[in-house]
Protein backbone atom coordinates (compact mmCIF):
# COMPACT_ATOMS: atom_id res chain seq x y z
CA UNK A 1 0.00 0.00 0.00
CA UNK A 2 2.56 2.14 0.71
CA UNK A 3 4.29 2.06 -2.84
CA UNK A 4 1.31 3.14 -4.04
CA UNK A 5 0.43 5.99 -2.07
CA UNK A 6 4.56 6.81 -2.72
CA UNK A 7 3.72 6.44 -6.58
CA UNK A 8 0.46 8.86 -6.15
CA UNK A 9 2.66 11.40 -4.50
CA UNK A 10 5.23 11.52 -7.27
CA UNK A 11 3.09 11.27 -9.86
CA UNK A 12 1.25 14.28 -8.08
CA UNK A 13 4.10 15.96 -7.52
CA UNK A 14 4.95 16.00 -11.26
CA UNK A 15 1.99 16.57 -12.52
CA UNK A 16 2.09 19.92 -10.32
CA UNK A 17 5.21 21.00 -11.72
CA UNK A 18 4.42 20.22 -15.38
CA UNK A 19 0.78 22.18 -14.81
CA UNK A 20 2.43 24.81 -12.95
CA UNK A 21 4.86 25.22 -16.51
CA UNK A 22 2.00 24.93 -18.86
CA UNK A 23 -0.11 27.31 -16.46
CA UNK A 24 2.75 30.07 -16.67
CA UNK A 25 2.94 29.56 -20.38
CA UNK A 26 -0.85 30.04 -21.08
CA UNK A 27 -0.79 33.39 -18.87
CA UNK A 28 2.05 34.77 -21.29
CA UNK A 29 -0.02 33.90 -23.90
CA UNK A 30 -3.20 35.10 -22.13
CA UNK A 31 -1.43 38.49 -21.43
CA UNK A 32 0.74 38.89 -24.99
CA UNK A 33 -3.44 38.39 -26.09
CA UNK A 34 -4.37 41.07 -23.96
CA UNK A 35 -1.58 43.57 -25.07
CA UNK A 36 -2.66 42.70 -28.80
CA UNK A 37 -6.11 43.71 -27.90
CA UNK A 38 -5.01 47.43 -26.88
CA UNK A 39 -2.06 47.80 -29.52
CA UNK A 40 -5.40 46.87 -32.23
CA UNK A 41 -7.64 49.43 -29.91
CA UNK A 42 -4.56 51.95 -31.36
CA UNK A 43 -3.87 50.96 -34.63
CA UNK A 44 -0.70 49.89 -33.50
CA UNK A 45 0.25 47.74 -36.35
CA UNK A 46 4.14 47.08 -35.64
CA UNK A 47 3.25 46.03 -31.82
CA UNK A 48 0.93 43.57 -33.37
CA UNK A 49 3.42 42.37 -35.81
CA UNK A 50 5.93 41.65 -33.10
CA UNK A 51 2.98 40.48 -30.74
CA UNK A 52 1.88 37.78 -32.83
CA UNK A 53 4.58 35.07 -32.51
CA UNK A 54 4.36 34.61 -29.17
CA UNK A 55 0.10 33.73 -29.87
CA UNK A 56 1.27 30.35 -31.52
CA UNK A 57 -0.39 27.50 -30.44
CA UNK A 58 -2.35 29.63 -28.35
CA UNK A 59 -6.71 28.56 -28.70
CA UNK A 60 -6.90 32.69 -29.83
CA UNK A 61 -4.47 32.89 -32.23
CA UNK A 62 -6.68 33.36 -34.86
CA UNK A 63 -8.36 36.33 -33.08
CA UNK A 64 -4.42 37.21 -32.99
CA UNK A 65 -3.67 36.56 -36.17
CA UNK A 66 -6.89 38.50 -37.44
CA UNK A 67 -6.31 41.55 -35.69
CA UNK A 68 -2.73 41.70 -37.01
CA UNK A 69 -3.75 41.16 -40.64
CA UNK A 70 -7.00 43.27 -39.91
CA UNK A 71 -4.44 46.20 -38.53
CA UNK A 72 -2.82 46.27 -41.85
CA UNK A 73 -5.44 45.17 -44.57
CA UNK A 74 -5.13 48.68 -46.67
CA UNK A 75 -1.48 48.35 -47.28
CA UNK A 76 -1.24 44.36 -47.38
CA UNK A 77 -0.46 42.90 -50.98
CA UNK A 78 -3.54 40.44 -51.66
CA UNK A 79 -1.46 37.75 -51.22
CA UNK A 80 -1.17 37.74 -47.55
CA UNK A 81 -5.03 38.45 -47.24
CA UNK A 82 -5.71 35.13 -49.29
CA UNK A 83 -2.91 33.63 -46.95
CA UNK A 84 -4.89 34.63 -44.18
CA UNK A 85 -8.27 33.62 -45.32
CA UNK A 86 -6.49 29.94 -46.23
CA UNK A 87 -5.31 29.51 -43.23
CA UNK A 88 -8.30 30.12 -41.11
CA UNK A 89 -10.50 28.78 -43.69
CA UNK A 90 -13.62 28.10 -42.48
CA UNK A 91 -13.10 29.96 -39.38
CA UNK A 92 -15.36 32.88 -38.08
CA UNK A 93 -12.15 35.21 -38.64
CA UNK A 94 -11.88 33.97 -42.04
CA UNK A 95 -15.26 35.45 -42.78
CA UNK A 96 -14.80 38.13 -40.55
CA UNK A 97 -11.51 39.50 -42.51
CA UNK A 98 -13.50 38.32 -46.02
CA UNK A 99 -16.07 41.19 -44.88
CA UNK A 100 -13.36 43.68 -44.04
CA UNK A 101 -12.12 43.60 -46.96
CA UNK A 102 -15.02 42.81 -49.12
CA UNK A 103 -16.21 46.86 -48.17
CA UNK A 104 -12.42 47.69 -48.34
CA UNK A 105 -13.01 46.73 -52.38
CA UNK A 106 -16.40 48.38 -53.09
CA UNK A 107 -14.83 51.16 -51.42
CA UNK A 108 -12.04 51.24 -53.97
CA UNK A 109 -14.18 50.23 -56.84
CA UNK A 110 -12.39 46.51 -57.38
CA UNK A 111 -15.22 45.10 -58.74
CA UNK A 112 -14.08 42.13 -60.55
CA UNK A 113 -12.61 40.90 -57.10
CA UNK A 114 -15.40 41.79 -55.07
CA UNK A 115 -17.41 39.76 -57.60
CA UNK A 116 -14.87 37.20 -57.00
CA UNK A 117 -14.89 37.00 -53.43
CA UNK A 118 -18.38 37.82 -52.47
CA UNK A 119 -19.65 34.05 -52.69
CA UNK A 120 -17.57 32.96 -50.36
CA UNK A 121 -18.74 35.33 -47.89
CA UNK A 122 -20.75 33.34 -45.32
CA UNK A 123 -22.57 35.38 -42.93
CA UNK A 124 -23.70 38.30 -45.15
CA UNK A 125 -24.91 39.90 -42.33
CA UNK A 126 -23.24 43.28 -43.09
CA UNK A 127 -25.58 45.65 -45.44
CA UNK A 128 -23.12 47.96 -46.85
CA UNK A 129 -21.24 44.53 -48.09
CA UNK A 130 -24.72 43.87 -49.26
CA UNK A 131 -25.59 47.04 -51.25
CA UNK A 132 -21.93 46.35 -52.62
CA UNK A 133 -23.02 43.16 -54.12
CA UNK A 134 -26.60 44.58 -55.55
CA UNK A 135 -24.17 47.04 -57.62
CA UNK A 136 -21.94 44.26 -59.33
CA UNK A 137 -25.18 42.45 -59.47
CA UNK A 138 -27.05 45.48 -61.76
CA UNK A 139 -23.76 45.63 -63.37
CA UNK A 140 -22.58 42.26 -64.50
CA UNK A 141 -26.23 41.00 -65.15
CA UNK A 142 -28.44 44.27 -65.75
CA UNK A 143 -30.43 42.88 -62.72
CA UNK A 144 -33.07 44.55 -61.28
CA UNK A 145 -32.02 45.00 -57.74
CA UNK A 146 -33.51 48.97 -57.16
CA UNK A 147 -36.55 47.67 -54.61
CA UNK A 148 -33.76 45.46 -52.31
CA UNK A 149 -31.38 48.46 -52.67
CA UNK A 150 -33.91 50.89 -51.77
CA UNK A 151 -34.84 48.97 -48.56
CA UNK A 152 -31.27 49.13 -47.51
CA UNK A 153 -31.03 52.18 -48.27
CA UNK A 154 -34.17 53.62 -46.14
CA UNK A 155 -33.12 50.84 -43.35
CA UNK A 156 -29.83 52.96 -42.69
CA UNK A 157 -29.47 54.79 -39.72
CA UNK A 158 -25.99 56.81 -41.14
CA UNK A 159 -25.40 56.90 -44.37
CA UNK A 160 -22.80 54.53 -46.17
CA UNK A 161 -20.29 54.27 -48.89
CA UNK A 162 -22.09 50.91 -50.13
CA UNK A 163 -25.65 51.52 -50.03
CA UNK A 164 -25.46 55.18 -50.90
CA UNK A 165 -23.24 54.28 -54.36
Amino acid sequence: MKFTQILTLVGALALTGLCSTATHAQNKADDTLLEMQQAFKRGDKNRLSALLPQTRGHVLEPLAAYWEMRARLDTAPESEIRGFLNAYAGSYYEDRLRNDWLLQLGKRRDWATFTAEYPRYRMRDDKEVRCYALATEAMNSKANVAEEALRHWYALREADDGCTY
